[in-house]
């Protein structure tokens, strides 16, 4: 059986709105993870002062 038009659209519109979804849960639980390991914050801090020096602040 081949899909309409109408039901790709409608697959394709799952596919993008679902990502959205999943990407903001995965950096909502890297960010919580961060926060609870200080260790992790400082090695991420200096990380990036090394990158972007003096344009950090």
């Amino acid at each position: 059986e081949q899909m309409s038009i109408a039901d790709i659209q409608e697959e394709v519109d799952t596919f993008m709105f679902e990502s959205h979804d999943t990407t903001a849960t995965a950096f909502n639980l890297a960010l919580f993870m961060i926060a609870l390991h200080q260790d992790i914050q400082q090695y991420l801090f200096e990380e990036m002062q090394s990158i972007f020096g003096k344009f950090l602040n």
